[in-house]
C-alpha cells in the first residue's frame, strides 16, 4: 500500500472498499499514524475513516478486507477518481504546489 495507489477489494457488484496509507494520527487518540479506509455504495455515497493498522486489526475489519477479491484495474481507477486518488488527481496537485528550493 502507498499514499498513491490505494488496494480496492469489492465486497458486493455495488460496493468496493480503498485502503491506503497517509500521514496524520488515528481517529480512535493513540497517536499512530493512520490507514485512510474508504467504503463506496453504489458509486455515489462515500464512507471514509482513518484507523492505524492495529486498530482497524482490532475492529476485524483488516480480515475481511483482506478476503475480499480484488477490483479489476477499471474499477479500481474508477474509485481512485472518486476518491480523488488518481493519478491525473496527484499529477494536478503536485503541477498547484509550490516547488521548495
Amino acid at each position: 500500500m502507498t499514499p498513491l495507489e490505494p488496494e480496492v477489494k469489492v465486497a458486493t457488484q455495488w460496493v468496493f472498499y480503498a485502503l491506503h496509507t497517509r500521514d496524520g494520527t488515528c481517529e480512535s487518540g493513540c497517536g499512530i499514524s493512520q490507514a485512510h479506509v474508504a467504503e463506496i455504495v453504489f458509486g455515489v455515497e462515500i464512507v471514509e475513516w482513518d484507523l492505524c493498522s492495529s486498530c482497524l486489526s482490532r475492529t476485524g475489519f483488516l480480515e475481511y478486507f483482506n478476503a475480499l477479491p480484488s477490483a479489476t484495474p477499471r474499477e479500481t481507477e474508477e474509485v481512485k477518481i472518486l476518491l480523488g486518488l488518481s493519478n491525473e488527481a496527484f499529477e494536478r496537485q503536485n503541477r498547484a504546489a509550490p516547488s521548495i528550493s
